[in-house]
C-alpha cells in the first residue's frame, strides 16, 4: 500500500483535478465493498488468481467491466527511445530480486521493434552473469527458490516454453548442482 499511497501524493502534487484518481486500502472486506457497490461501473484488480476468481464471481451478475491481472506479474514495456542500460539494469536487479518469488518481479518486457535485438542481446548477457550459490547472502546478487518442488516447477516452466516455436533462448538455466534450490542463469 505504501507505493500506492505514494504515487497517491504524487498524483496530488501535480494538482490533478479531485477524483481522478482515488486510493483505498483495508483488507479484503474493503474491496468486497468497492467489487460490490453499485455506483461503480468498472474492477481493475491487479492481484492474485484466487482473488480474481471471487471478484469475477461477483461481478458476473451485475454485467460491470472487469480487468483482471491475475499472477502475471510485472508487465516492463520498453519504448524506442528508452534508456537501454537503465532498463537492462532494472530488469536484472528487479527481476531476479527473490528469485523471481515476488508479484512485483519484472518478469515479462514488452520492447519495440527499434530497440528489441539490443534489449534481448544485452539483457540476456546481464542476466547470465547473475551471480548466486555464494557462502554469504551478500556475495550472491540471486537467492535460491523455496523449495526443491518450486525449483523443479520453475524448470519446467521453462522447458515448456522453449518447446514453442517462437521462443528463442537467449542465455542458458539449469538446476544447480550444489546445495540450495537455485534455478542458475548460465551463458550458452
Amino acid at each position: 500500500s505504501l507505493s500506492a499511497l505514494l504515487f497517491a501524493e504524487v498524483c496530488q502534487q501535480a494538482e490533478l483535478p479531485a477524483g481522478v484518481v482515488n486510493i483505498v486500502t483495508g483488507d479484503g472486506s474493503t474491496g468486497a465493498l468497492i467489487v460490490n457497490h453499485p455506483g461503480i461501473d468498472k474492477i481493475a484488480f491487479t492481484g492474485s488468481t484466487e482473488v480474481g476468481k471471487i471478484i469475477a464471481r461477483a461481478v458476473a451478475p451485475t454485467h460491470k467491466s472487469v480487468t483482471l491481472e491475475l499472477g502475471g506479474k510485472a508487465p516492463v514495456i520498453v519504448c524506442n527511445d528508452a534508456d537501454i542500460q537503465a532498463v537492462v539494469e532494472g530488469v536484472r536487479t528487479y527481476g531476479y530480486y527473490n528469485a523471481g518469488q515476488d508479484c512485483t518481479a519484472a518478469c515479462r518486457v514488452y520492447a519495440q521493434a527499434g530497440i528489441h535485438d539490443r534489449l534481448v542481446a544485452e539483457l540476456g548477457a546481464a542476466v547470465s552473469s547473475l551471480r548466486f550459490a555464494g557462502k554469504r547472502d551478500a556475495d550472491n546478487e540471486i537467492g535460491p527458490l523455496i523449495s526443491t518442488r518450486q525449483r523443479d516447477r520453475v524448470a519446467s516452466f521453462v522447458e515448456r516454453a522453449l518447446g514453442q516455436p517462437h521462443i528463442e533462448r537467449v542465455t542458458g538455466a539449469a538446476v544447480h548442482s550444489g546445495a540450495g534450490f537455485y534455478y542458475q542463469p548460465t551463458l550458452l
